[in-house]
């Protein structure tokens, strides 16, 4: 309420300068200023409440009644400081405040105030600040589940990670606005989303000339959009679209005001991430937000539901948690989960019986990093890394939370923190002299075909292009001569699985160093249990019906799980003869070992 009366206050400052000024001009309104300062100050309460949308105004259960008494009380506060500071002056110049009307319109304005508190509290029902169950679930901690054994097991590859960060695909867009649109719009946000199974960057217009808009007859006339996953893929816009209730619009036709008016006043809630443009699965776009329900008094909120806005026409969908169409990626998002991660990594070793001081124990994990993956499952998932608190900065957790449920599961991790991947990145790609203009960004933990792996994007700082992929084993996080720096997404990840052939042997290999590689698909008909050299000895029967044998590195992830019947592709490298492109019989040891990806 505190912070309605100061803003009310703000409002009746205004109108009292106006009615000053009025009244100057007129030789004094006497009677008549009280009113106008009244009318003044609920008009321009009016106009703020159209134009800035403060949260304020919907604290309670019944927007559109504590906005009607904020227009009440800001006219009042403007009707006493009028009479207050415009009174008239005796003959010596002293102010004399003149009771001349005013009483009558505060008199008014009270009765008037006092029956509209009445009304509103007879219609609404404020949020209890007493919901002590409400409060319990607004204030629970996250509670991750422990990985299962399933969930360890799962292993991602080349075909599961993004090629191109959200900021490159933004600067992509930017090179193929259509020209007509760039006079009155510019490139907006950029977000990942699944559609139809794929994943996909998708890319919206935002209005920047407003009578360029309006000459274009008000719309926005369609999307960018761009696959995620896919190397030489390009973005392209998506035309033919009218959207009319869009961001940064004109008027009543804001995509952010349309919803305040027509939806968030009369809800009791906020609407957060209003602005993220998604696509369902016929390739039509819609906002959407979701919506966060006043629960207890003014400051606790749950998320209660999900609303899609179809841009053309402006029509507001509502869908109850449990009920989003599953086009939609996101109902939580990636802050509001951070907040509870930071909780959850505060207060889950809490001990409140430690002696001497429970506050030993507070506070002994910290949020490392936080990023939006794609992984094996084609879904996408909010991954934090949480770390000790202490000088030794080695991670302990990974958090995987599914933005639409909520549900977080943890993985146990021993790497370094992604800010130290980084920095061990920036080290090597300086000490070999490449790259050294770019930034390393969306850095994320993918369990690539089995083996713990950071995948990270090099960035060039001036264009913003993607300009070079890296790959850093967890085991490796300490040896920046093992790092994988490569121009070119496939160089990178062939040089990649060349290293997990090499177990821990020998530096990695950098750009202009691939190695020939031999791709066998076919059937396991024998494996030699006996080790030999640390190698696993598997005969093959590719697809065209030859049998071959290979030669797989016992450290290999999947070498201890193949089972004779299964199907494998095997790739061998080209490392030290000619004849292994030929796949004779890899029992030889002058042959390079395989890889092998079931």
């Amino acid at each position: 309420m505190s912070t309605m009366v100061l803003y009310s206050l703000l409002i009746g400052l205004p109108a009292l300068v106006t009615t000053g000024a009025i009244s100057a001009v007129t030789g004094g309104l006497k009677v008549g200023r009280s009113i106008a300062a009244f009318i003044l100050g609920a008009l321009l309460e009016l106009l703020a409440l159209y134009t800035l949308m403060p949260h304020f105004a919907h604290w309670s259960s019944g927007g559109v009644f504590i906005s009607g008494l904020i227009v009440f009380l800001s006219a009042l506060v403007a009707t006493l400081l009028a009479e207050m500071m415009g009174g008239d002056t005796d003959r010596f110049g002293n102010h004399k405040f003149s009771a001349d009307g005013s009483v009558l319109t505060i008199a008014i304005g009270f009765v008037l105030f006092i029956v509209w508190i009445v009304t509103a509290s007879c219609a609404v029902r404020p949020a209890s600040l007493g919901n002590n169950s409400e409060w319990d679930e607004i204030a629970a901690l996250l509670e991750p589940r422990e990985a299962t054994q399933s969930d360890l097991e799962a292993s991602a590859s080349d075909d599961d990670l993004i090629k191109i960060s959200p900021a490159a695909a933004n600067l992509e867009a930017q090179g193929v606005m259509p020209g007509d649109v760039g006079s009155y719009a510019q490139v907006g946000k950029t977000f990942e989303q699944t559609i139809n199974g794929d994943q996909y960057y998708i890319t919206d217009l935002r209005v920047t000339n407003w009578r360029g808009f309006r000459q274009a007859g008000g719309v926005l006339p369609g999307y960018f959009i761009r696959p995620a996953k896919v190397m030489d893929a390009t973005t392209t816009f998506v035309p033919g679209h009218a959207l009319r209730f869009v961001p940064d619009a004109r008027w009543s036709e804001d995509l952010g005001r349309h919803v305040y008016l027509n939806f968030t006043l009369d809800c009791g809630c906020e609407v957060e991430n209003l602005d993220v443009l998604e696509i369902d699965n016929e390739g039509n776009p819609f906002y959407t937000g979701t919506v966060w329900r006043y629960s207890v008094g003014n400051v606790g909120m749950i998320a209660d539901a999900v609303i899609v806005v179809d841009p053309t026409d402006g029509t507001i969908t509502e869908y109850q948690i449990g009920q989003v169409p599953d086009w939609i990626d996101r109902i939580y998002s990636l802050e509001k989960m951070q907040e509870r991660v930071e909780w959850w990594a505060t207060y889950s070793e809490w001990d409140a019986s430690t002696f001497p001081s429970p506050s030993t124990t507070l506070g002994k994990m910290l949020l490392d990093s936080a990023e939006d993956v794609y992984g094996h499952t084609g879904r996408l998932f909010y991954q934090y890394t949480v770390t000790s608190s202490g000088a030794d900065q080695t991670l302990k957790w990974e958090i995987q939370v599914d933005p639409r449920t909520g549900e977080a599961v943890k993985f146990p991790a021993s790497g370094k923190t992604i800010q130290a991947v980084k920095d061990l990145i920036t080290q090597q790609k300086d000490d070999l002299n490449l790259f050294v203009t770019t930034d390393v960004v969306e850095c994320e933990r993918q369990p690539l075909l089995g083996v713990e792996t950071y995948y990270c994007l090099l960035q060039a700082e001036d264009s913003g292009a993607i300009s070079g992929y890296v790959f850093v084993q967890e085991r490796f996080t300490s040896s920046p001569s093992q790092v994988i720096i490569a121009g070119s997404f496939d160089e990178a990840w062939n040089l990649f699985r060349r290293q997990l052939t090499q177990g821990s042997g020998g530096n990695a290999n950098v750009q202009g160093e691939t190695a020939d590689t031999i791709v066998v698909v076919g059937t396991v008909q024998r494996i030699s249990l006996e080790s030999i050299d640390d190698a696993i000895l598997m005969l093959v029967i590719a697809e065209d019906g030859q049998a071959l044998y290979f030669r797989v590195s016992a450290e290999n992830p999947y070498a201890s799980l193949t089972r004779e019947g299964d199907k494998v592709e095997i790739v061998a490298f080209d490392i030290l003869t000619d004849e292994a492109n030929e796949a004779v019989d890899l029992r030889n040891e002058s042959l390079p070992p395989a890889v092998l990806n079931p």
